[in-house]
């Protein structure tokens, strides 16, 4: 394989050849094909680059099929819930619930993707040491030319820490409004005693 660079325009080919040597050795003739492959090294490029960014994406990213079996997962996910790619390859996505989601969240997570549209909403699993981390699930169907779903894409940000530090946020607002209402009714007596 090698480029061919016409004018302004570069092709890449393939190039298969025979040649015919005569009795001291010496090449007489060849016969070949030349195949134009630039669409075909282009869309290998463009798939190339697409494996790269899942791959490198700071977002877990899931895909499985139309019955919940896990086929790919990238190093984030691996990263995040401590399952290597082999250990989760192949099973139900099932096994990461915590349980701890109502049997309703999923029951509409699965009636919406069954009408062919994305869910999106908060997700509670389980890590492979046991610890329940939350996360935000941006999940869509797959089509292939003709339409058809083939398979789901998962995309997911772990929000444990965002939303232990949310719930801390609002009890020290708890707290600071409780401390100003008793500071306020204080000072309404001590006035009142004035």
């Amino acid at each position: 394989e090698h480029r061919i660079v016409a004018g302004n325009d570069v092709r890449w080919v393939r190039e298969i050849s025979n040649f015919e040597y005569d009795a001291n050795g010496i090449a007489t003739s060849a016969v070949g094909i030349v195949q134009d492959i630039t669409e075909q090294r282009t869309a290998n490029e463009s798939l190339s680059k697409l494996g790269l960014a899942a791959e490198q994406s700071p977002s877990a990213i899931i895909i499985t099929n139309t019955h919940s079996e896990i086929e790919y997962v990238n190093a984030c996910f691996v990263d995040s819930t401590g399952y290597t790619k082999e250990e989760t390859l192949g099973r139900n996505a099932d096994f990461l619930r915590s349980g701890n989601v109502p049997d309703a969240i999923y029951a509409e997570l699965f009636a919406t993707l069954r009408q062919g549209r994305a869910w999106s909403g908060e997700l509670s699993h389980r890590r492979k040491n046991g610890e329940e981390y939350l996360d935000y699930s941006h999940i869509a169907p797959i089509r292939q030319a003709d339409g058809s779903i083939t398979h789901y894409l998962t995309i997911q940000e772990d929000i444990t820490e965002k939303k232990r530090v949310a719930a801390e946020l609002d009890q020290y607002r708890h707290h600071l409004e409780d401390l100003v209402f008793s500071r306020t009714a204080e000072l309404e007596q001590a006035r009142q005693q004035a």
